[in-house]
């Protein structure tokens, strides 16, 4: 690989960090910053006559030129969405539904584009998005492009309340939204044509077509996550199991979808003979890459991929060679400078790692696994694509997803060959539906080989050793294997020896660090009350393991939530007690010369010869302040009433509290 010949991903790899370094840091005048720097080049270039040296200060230049416009980009859309934050005080709404998102039991979801708001009684233009929870009733529900009003307050988008508990108000600002709107009274304004209206009513149409088909209730939402990306009708107990056997790209759409429409056309239209560099095949190809693409939902993998097919096939139009790293450097670019926020999304992060890592570790690889036997060769392809997307995604599934599917390489010998079958079985299913209004017992064929992916990712799901989960690393260990990542395939594309004795150094800093990490565990000391309404669950923490206390059942989203908690602290052994409080009960706990109360009802007299260090109290405080004051340090109460005001009460509807020794 010579550096020299992909320019396109000489420029994204700074613009990216520009764009990383504006969600860290906030200059109010970055303008200024870049205009003193492109002075200051141009001072340089004008007073140095020393040629030496010249070429590198150039090639710095060009890099900080474009980190700088990665940083300034990504900041105008921050300072762009957090203005909308003076503005949520109106009580009306006009705006235009962006995105239609997932049912659930009690709302339709939206991202909306606000267009006015209402004051008072006096409108007034506003810019910005929400996201709406309209309350389920028998009405339809909205389309992509349909004006509504809206008639609510708007209200922050909650943040993490527990550890480790998946952030939505942090996941929601990479969408540019700060705040949402819960409302049961809207009201449909006009509905105007737009690509994404039609997609969305394609794909209903698709969706009604095929509930009509011989396909079972257990395989018609796998193929409607597989052909348009609606996963909204998966049982959880598919999703897991593919997420157990390491398949869960298969239900998602995504280059791997589009690429297999990609070769079923294009070996399609190889039946009409045309040119191998026709204008018109390659236009023809572009049509539908981008047509599947809208039809589902333009999710970021979608576009990425239709983007850098796009360029390749018009790369083979104009018969130029093109580089596979220039087309995809090339489609990041455009995805992120139309929206620099997409590079903190996991679905773009996975992505690219995915498609980079198969660039750069597969043809290496591939030139040592040759063999004479066209077979072995696919075999050894696919096992070799597979090997070099998952370890270039390593470290985000570390990160993100804290677990490691180890029969991924067994899953995907047998998941990738049925994925295409079903792709292209589905596309052609589609064909015959809209066409001809039946399917001419294609529907029964795809129901059987549905059927067999699905017994087969089951069995590979319940045995014993299909997932390593519960792998909680330290941050700079997750930094460490990124560049470890990096480095290997460095020394795959240069072969030179120092860059293997940089990541054994790389290898022994990760062991370290987590032995460090894990000596620091065997000397906590601590106690959390989780923020649960009413409060559920307590553990007290020592060395590597934890008393868990629980006063009301706790459904499985808690119960997750909390043993992720134990497991990133290093808890190895959790000794659980549930008791059960009645409304005149108290609960003293004691750990670490501290002592405390349980108190189910503020009205129960407290009474206590010593003073306390904290009371949970599991209902509102109506007690008055200084009853509390003489009582315990620290107030940890469910909720309490706007009127009382104290440094010592911790409210759990902001956060849980958190001691730690």
């Amino acid at each position: 690989m010579l550096w020299s010949r992909l320019p396109l991903l000489k420029i994204l790899i700074p613009f990216a960090f520009g764009i990383w370094l504006a969600d860290l840091f906030h200059f109010a005048h970055i303008e200024f910053v870049v205009l003193s720097f492109l002075l200051a080049v141009l001072l340089f270039e004008l007073l140095n006559k020393r040629r030496r040296g010249i070429a590198l200060f150039k090639g710095i230049t060009f890099q900080l030129l474009f980190l700088f416009f990665g940083y300034y980009l990504a900041q105008m859309h921050f300072k762009h969405d957090q203005a909308f934050k003076a503005n949520q005080d109106a009580n009306a709404w006009i705006a235009d539904v962006k995105t239609v998102l997932k049912l659930t039991d009690y709302y339709h979801k939206y991202i909306i584009e606000l267009k006015a708001k209402r004051l008072n009684t006096e409108w007034n233009k506003q810019s910005g998005r929400l996201l709406l929870k309209q309350k389920r009733g028998g009405e339809e529900p909205y389309l992509p492009s349909d004006r509504i009003m809206i008639l609510g307050n708007c209200v922050p988008v909650p943040s993490a309340l527990n550890p480790e508990q998946f952030d939505y108000a942090d996941y929601m600002k990479y969408q540019h939204i700060y705040y949402e709107l819960r409302s049961e009274n809207t009201q449909l304004l006009r509905s105007s044509n737009s690509i994404v209206r039609m997609s969305e009513k394609w794909r209903r149409r698709l969706i009604d077509s095929f509930s009509k088909t011989a396909l079972s209730k257990e395989n018609l939402p796998i193929l409607q996550a597989i052909l348009l990306g609606d996963k909204s009708d998966l049982d959880t107990e598919i999703r897991d199991d593919f997420s157990r056997a390491g398949a869960m790209h298969v239900l998602a759409v995504s280059g791997l979808h589009l690429g297999i429409v990609f070769l079923f056309f294009d070996h399609l239209l190889k039946l009409f003979r045309p040119r191998k560099r026709s204008l018109k095949k390659g236009i023809i190809l572009c049509a539908i890459l981008w047509g599947f693409a809208i039809l589902t939902g333009l999710s970021n993998s979608v576009m990425r991929s239709a983007l850098m097919f796009s360029f390749l096939i018009l790369a083979d139009v104009l018969n130029r060679n093109s580089s596979s790293l220039n087309s995809v450097a090339a489609s990041a670019l455009i995805l992120l400078i139309a929206d620099p926020l997409r590079l903190f999304q996991l679905g773009f992060q996975l992505s690219y790692s995915a498609v980079f890592g198969i660039l750069l570790i597969y043809p290496p690889l591939a030139k040592l696994l040759k063999s004479r036997s066209a077979y072995l060769n696919k075999l050894s392809d696919l096992l070799l694509i597979s090997i070099a997307a998952q370890l270039s995604t390593l470290p985000l599934i570390l990160a993100y997803f804290h677990q490691f599917p180890n029969l991924f390489l067994i899953t995907n010998i047998v998941v990738i060959p049925l994925a295409f079958v079903l792709v292209a079985g589905g596309v052609s299913l589609s064909i015959l539906l809209l066409a001809f209004d039946s399917s001419f017992g294609l529907d029964y064929l795809l129901d059987i080989i549905f059927t067999m992916l699905r017994k087969v990712v089951h069995w590979l799901s319940s045995s014993t050793y299909s997932v390593t989960e519960g792998i909680w690393l330290e941050p700079a260990s997750i930094f460490l294997i990124l560049f470890a990542t990096i480095l290997m395939l460095s020394y795959l594309q240069s072969r030179k020896a120092n860059r293997l004795l940089i990541l054994s150094t790389i290898v022994m800093l990760i062991c370290v660090n987590e032995t460090i990490a894990l000596m620091n565990s065997g000397r906590q000391e601590g106690f959390t009350v989780y923020s649960t309404n009413p409060v559920k669950a307590i553990s007290i923490r020592k060395a590597y393991s934890a008393e868990l206390f629980t006063f009301d059942s706790l459904n499985g989203y808690e119960e997750d939530m909390i043993h992720d908690h134990l497991n990133a602290l290093n808890i190895r052994a959790i000794e659980s007690r549930t008791i059960k409080l009645n409304r005149d009960s108290i609960l003293e706990l004691e750990f670490n010369g501290k002592r405390g109360l349980v108190v189910p009802n503020s009205k129960i007299p407290i009474k206590t010869n010593s003073s306390l260090d904290f009371i949970v109290l599991n209902d509102y405080l109506w007690k008055p302040i200084n009853e509390i004051d003489s009582v315990a340090d620290v107030l940890i109460a469910n909720s309490y009433r706007d009127s009382i005001e104290a440094n010592n009460i911790h409210n759990l509807r902001d956060s849980a509290y958190n001691y730690h020794k």
